[in-house]
């Protein structure tokens, strides 16, 4: 795992200002909530400090996401296989209801 480096209180301004003090995943602006600066490509997996990983998130955006990529979607790939057992389920208790 990549140390954390802290980021300037500079770059952090940066960033909030590139992205107009507004969350870039849910679309909430300061001062309704408290904004974070997060790392597009997470610092657990490699990502650097570098602007272009730099995002305005708020809090509650930030901590959902965690250490994962936007693009990881075995939370919902799990969801899916869930819900198609279950419809499966169903079926089979339609068809011997049906009997």
């Amino acid at each position: 795992m990549t140390k954390r480096k802290s980021l300037s209180k500079k770059v952090r301004f940066e960033v909030f200002k590139r992205d107009k003090f507004q969350c870039q995943y849910c679309g909430k602006k300061a001062p309704d909530v408290v904004l974070n600066v997060d790392h597009i490509d997470p610092v657990a997996n490699g990502g650097t400090n570098e602007v272009i990983n730099l995002i305005t998130s708020c809090f509650d955006c930030n901590q959902g996401k965690k250490a994962r990529l936007l693009s990881d979607d075995t939370v919902i790939q799990k969801q899916r296989k869930q819900l198609e057992l279950i419809q499966l389920r169903i079926n089979t208790i339609l068809v011997k209801a049906n009997n």
